[in-house]
C-alpha cells in the first residue's frame, strides 16, 4: 500500500505546528460531542487550582506549550487538610498555603500554565497507560496508521510519556501493542470494544481538528480509567513516529515515513 499526501506534480502541504495546548483544546471543548472526553481544562490560577482539588482531588499543572511531559506538576488533596504535590522525581507534603507557595516557585514565570483534571487511569501491571494514535491525511480523508500503548515506568509516575519515563525502565518495557495492554489490563475492560471506541474517537477528533487547522499528521493521547471511560488528553502536531516502529507493523512505518514527505512543516 503507497499512502500519498498529494497529487503527482502538486507542491508539498503545508502542515502547521500547533504546541499551544489550550488553543487546539478550546475546539473541542466547543464540540458538543467531543467535549465530553475532555478533562476539565482551564488557564492556571490558584483560584482554579482550589477549585479543582475540592471538585476532582487531583489535578495536574502543565505548560501550555510543553513537551515530553517536561514542567508537569501533580497536586493531590489529602485528609487532613494537606496536599501532596509531585514534579520530577520528587514528591512533598504540605499544607494548603505552604503548596501553593512551592507550585509558584515551580512555573516559569515566562510561560503559560493550564489547569487540568486528573483521572484515575486505568493500569497495566500496577502502572498507570494511555495511548498514542498516530493519523496521516490522505486525500483529503485521515487514515490510523500506527497505534501504541505508553506503559508509565512506575505506579505513581506523574505522566506516561516514553522519553521522561526512560530514565527508569528500558523503551522495550513502556511501550507495548494497545490490544495486549487492554487484555492485560489491572481492570476488568473489554478490549475489543475499548480499541474500536477509541479508534473511533480518533477519527472524530482529526476530522475536527482538520477542519479547524492546516494539519495532515496527528499524534493523538487518549487514555482509559479505572472506570473504563475514555478520555483525550492532546494531540501533539509535530508526533515522533520512531519511538512507534517497534509496536507497529514495519510496513506501516515505511508507509507513514513515504507519506510524511509529502508535507512541508511550518512552524
Amino acid at each position: 500500500m503507497v499512502l500519498k499526501t498529494r497529487n503527482e506534480g502538486s507542491g508539498l502541504l503545508k502542515h502547521k505546528v500547533i504546541r499551544n495546548k489550550m488553543r487546539i483544546a478550546r475546539v473541542l471543548m466547543k464540540d458538543p460531542y467531543l467535549s465530553s472526553f475532555i478533562p476539565e481544562t482551564a488557564w492556571f490560577s490558584i483560584k482554579e487550582l482550589e477549585r479543582m482539588l475540592k471538585k476532582y482531588k487531583v489535578a495536574y499543572v502543565k505548560p501550555n506549550k510543553g513537551l515530553q511531559g517536561e514542567g508537569i506538576i501533580r497536586i493531590k488533596s489529602l485528609p487532613n487538610k494537606k496536599f501532596e504535590i509531585s514534579y520530577s522525581k520528587k514528591t512533598k507534603i504540605k499544607k494548603f498555603d505552604s503548596m501553593v507557595n512551592k507550585v509558584i516557585k515551580l512555573l516559569d514565570k515566562r510561560r503559560d500554565y493550564l489547569i487540568q483534571q486528573g483521572l484515575d487511569l486505568a493500569t497495566y501491571e500496577n502502572r498507570p497507560y494511555d495511548f498514542r494514535f498516530l493519523l496521516v491525511k490522505h486525500l483529503d480523508r485521515w487514515h490510523l496508521t500506527m497505534s501504541s500503548a505508553k506503559v508509565a515506568a512506575m505506579k505513581d509516575s506523574i505522566v506516561t510519556n516514553v522519553t521522561y519515563n526512560s530514565r527508569w525502565l528500558p523503551p522495550d518495557e513502556l511501550q507495548h501493542s494497545i490490544y495486549k495492554v487492554l487484555n492485560e489490563s489491572d481492570q476488568t475492560i473489554n478490549p475489543m470494544a475499548t480499541l474500536r471506541e477509541l479508534m473511533d474517537l480518533s477519527y472524530q477528533i482529526a476530522n475536527t481538528l482538520g477542519g479547524q487547522f492546516p494539519f495532515y499528521m496527528l499524534g493523538l493521547d487518549l487514555a482509559v480509567d479505572k472506570n473504563g471511560s475514555i478520555w483525550f488528553f492532546e494531540a501533539n502536531t509535530s508526533p515522533a513516529i520512531k519511538p512507534m516502529k517497534k509496536v507497529n507493523d514495519p510496513k506501516w512505518f515505511a508507509i507513514v515515513k513515504t507519506a510524511l514527505k509529502d508535507i512541508e512543516i511550518q512552524t
